[in-house]
């Protein structure tokens, strides 16, 4: 597997430099991506632009009959 052919070392070193390279540019492009696609960056567009709905919970009727919705 190792021997003293200089073209086996200099194949290995490509490849190991391909490795690292390719690991390199991964790295930042899936952080870019990730942070592209995230819910919390969706999130802080919607309320910079004031696109927000306001809400609150309302209280159950306090009788026992069925609320009816038409």
């Amino acid at each position: 597997m190792f021997t003293d052919d200089p073209i086996n070392w200099i194949k290995r070193a490509v490849v190991f430099a391909i490795l690292i390279g390719g690991y390199a540019v991964a790295v930042p492009l899936y952080k870019k991506v990730s942070h592209g696609m995230s819910r919390e960056r969706k999130r802080d567009i919607v309320r910079s632009r004031d696109h927000v709905i306001k809400a609150s919970l309302v209280d159950k009727p306090s009788s026992g009959e069925v609320s009816r919705y038409s």
